[in-house]
């Protein structure tokens, strides 16, 4: 498995605007790409090389994506250390992706969760979702619903829509806090109003069924039907059995457990 592109684009974008912690969704790669430092390869290992945190980031997501340079998570991880070394929560972030992962260094989760860490204190949306993960599936660490709702709750109040989902599904099973389906409803409205398909297709079924809300079939419909649209198999199907008309704009995905 390759190291997430939502960290890599992410970080370029940063690097560019100078935002160090924000939402990993929601940007374009095309405009992206035409952010990127127009820096040459020599310049920027010599800024590096200096001690400058940010060419040091942006020259380990380039070495991540194969950016202007040949791929090599080796040559990533190298540079991303020393940002991260300097306390730079971005790259904090991708190294921890790193180590989850195994790219560019032996896999370890207990090193995954320690830079992850680093990051998520200093507000790095992306690392505090991830180590809600963590702490939901037990990887690296005790499985703990109490962290892992700790933590989608801080990368859900800065609106990562994934977390978002993910804080909703804690408030629905009352994993980790107490259960509240009205507090599951307002963050799956929020996170599927951001696109997340998962949590648009979750809306249809509660609404359908009248879960945690009044019952309607017309916006069950209005969720599926936008959730189907991204491909969404259960949308697609549900809008089926009901007669209703959909294209979807993509292929159906597998679901991620």
């Amino acid at each position: 498995m390759k190291v997430s592109k939502k960290w890599c684009w992410f970080v370029v974008s940063c690097i560019v605007v100078g935002v160090l912690i924000g939402s990993l969704t929601g940007f374009l790669i095309g405009m992206i790409q035409a952010q990127v430092s127009e820096m040459d390869i020599p310049r920027l290992v010599a800024a590096a090389e200096s001690g400058d945190v940010a060419a040091q980031v942006e020259l380990g997501v380039r070495y991540c994506g194969g950016e202007g340079v040949e791929r090599s998570y080796e040559e990533a991880v190298k540079w991303l250390r020393k940002a991260a070394e300097q306390g730079n929560a971005v790259a904090q972030g991708i190294l921890g992706e790193c180590y989850y992962h195994g790219e560019g260094v032996e896999q370890s989760y207990e090193e995954a969760l320690e830079w992850w860490h680093l990051a998520a204190e200093q507000g790095n949306v992306g690392a505090q979702e991830s180590l809600g993960y963590c702490y939901t599936y037990g990887y690296g660490v005790p499985r703990s619903y109490e962290e892992a709702a700790k933590w989608y709750r801080k990368a859900a109040d800065q609106g990562h829509a994934e977390a978002q989902g993910m804080l909703a599904y804690c408030y629905f099973s009352g994993e980790g806090v107490e259960r509240s389906y009205e507090e599951a409803i307002k963050w799956w409205l929020l996170s599927a109003e951001q696109g997340n398909v998962k949590a648009q297709s979750t809306l249809g079924i509660l609404y359908y069924d009248g879960i945690g809300v009044e019952k309607s079939v017309e916006e069950a419909v209005k969720w599926w039907r936008k959730a189907a649209e991204q491909g969404d198999p259960t949308a697609l199907e549900s809008l089926f059995e009901l007669g209703e008309e959909v294209v979807s704009a993509t292929p159906p995905q597998a679901s991620e457990e």
